[in-house]
């Protein structure tokens, strides 16, 4: 029995589609780093975010998205990490701004250094194996790649010469059970690694029009680790083969290439790239091993940083993405099924909240411009609809929300278990899965 009604739900529902938005702040002024983490010990993830523009350090807390700030007064911060920094079970922020890397300790801030110029990106990592974190960093401005020995936060220059540095990734490179640095100088046009402990500096790349963005993995499965990087003014999104340094062109054509993030997003068991565009205003992910490029976001309005993570615990993942001149923080969200039709009005329809939920829940959605041609449906597990509300006209950009009290359409209470919102309009489809417990 519990196969067919696996059968039934995959006949009724289809498995891929397209991203719906759940915008989490529209008001951070010059978005720019992101993090995910379970920040409240709560088993949901929250979302930690900088704003460039307006000295900000937050996070937002799940599922409504309750917005706390940790530093209202860090001079254009911009990257972030998000660990237990000392060992007492809580999660501290680490933030990188203007000269400055902190951390935050319930939100108390520490200095970790006043003198990175232009610090930019931010990792943190046991670089000498004595059982604490220590914290490396990026000085764009400095040209300088170093790492801050915990807890005294000794300041270790691995480079001094890095024109630009930005990018940094921290993973043992060559198998030799001692943490490496990977990095990308923004002015150097150079993707490098640097072999500890004695930092000799290996180039990946020295032609990468303005590096930006860094991630390491085993791409290819060979048991070494690549790097997968990004290029700002050439446009580029490009994978490098270890140990030769392979250059794999994923795109050509993303605009301002910026933040960059492996995972596997269709579960087919090779990792895939997400990544954003901060000139073509786009998020990104390229299916490998062809890298056919598929859109999660085209107007975001300058589209940077990018996290993938599974935002509402449904064995799929997400993407979480900040738009520096849209002032956005956005995750974007693969539904149960979606089907799709050309040139049809667009529609968007949020996670139910609360879900799960006993008595009552609220399904809110919009569409981009408005159709007398929408439907709004509760499936049981069956596929069989039990109710149908009734919907007036939808009105662009304007959400509607509607309650359901658990019953059918006869009025009767409907038994605890498992339900599916559908919403149509014309040819498109979006589904929900809910709970509905005792």
């Amino acid at each position: 029995m519990k196969r067919l009604l696996i059968l039934v739900i995959a006949l009724c529902f289809p498995v891929y589609g397209q991203w719906i938005r759940h915008v989490i702040d529209r008001n951070l002024g010059g978005a720019h780093g992101i993090y995910v983490a379970d920040m409240d010990n709560d088993n949901d993830l929250d979302v930690v975010a900088t704003g460039y523009y307006v000295d900000d350090v937050v996070w937002y807390e799940a599922p409504s998205w309750t917005k706390h700030f940790i530093d209202q007064n860090l001079d254009y911060p911009c990257g972030v990490y998000v660990a237990d920094m000392d060992n007492d079970n809580d999660l501290d922020v680490i933030a990188t701004g203007a000269d400055a890397v902190v951390w935050y300790e319930g939100w108390t801030k520490h200095f970790i250094d006043h003198n990175l110029d232009g610090a930019r990106g931010v990792y943190v990592a046991d670089m000498d194996n004595d059982d604490d974190l220590d914290v490396i960093a990026t000085g764009g401005d400095a040209d300088a790649v170093v790492w801050y020995e915990a807890p005294s936060w000794n300041k270790h220059f691995i480079d001094q010469n890095l024109n630009g540095a930005w990018g940094v990734y921290v993973a043992d490179m060559d198998n030799d059970n001692d943490l490496d640095v990977v990095a990308t100088g923004y002015m150097a046009d150079d993707v490098v690694w640097y072999e500890a402990p004695s930092w000799n500096k290996h180039y990946i790349d020295q032609v990468l029009t303005r590096a930006l963005g860094v991630y390491v993995a085993d791409m290819d499965n060979d048991n070494d680790l690549d790097v997968v990087a990004t290029g700002y003014m050439a446009g580029d999104v490009i994978w490098y083969e270890a140990p030769s340094w392979t250059k794999h062109f994923i795109d050509h054509n993303l605009d301002g290439a910026c933040g960059v993030y492996i995972a596997d997003m269709d579960n087919d068991d090779d990792l895939d790239v997400v990544a954003t565009g901060i000139v073509a205003d786009d998020v990104v992910w390229y299916e490998a091993p062809s890298w056919n490029k598929h859109f999660i976001h085209q107007f975001l309005n300058g589209a940077r940083g990018v996290y993938v993570a599974d935002m509402d615990n449904d064995n799929d993942l997400d993407v979480i993405a900040t738009g520096t001149y849209a002032d956005k923080v956005i995750w974007y969200e693969k539904p149960v099924g979606v089907e799709e039709g050309s040139n049809q009005p667009a529609i968007t329809l949020a996670q139910p909240f609360p879900n799960p939920f006993r008595t009552k829940t609220e399904i809110k959605f919009s569409l981009e411009h408005s159709t007398k041609d929408i439907e709004l449906k509760i499936h049981n597990i069956l596929g069989r609809v039990i109710k149908n509300f009734v919907l007036s006209t939808a009105y662009p950009l304007v959400p509607t929300v509607v309650s359901w009290d658990g019953t059918d359409d006869s009025g009767t209470r409907v038994p605890p278990g498992v339900y599916f919102v559908v919403l149509t309009a014309t040819q498109n489809k979006q589904i929900r899965k809910l709970l509905m417990v005792k």
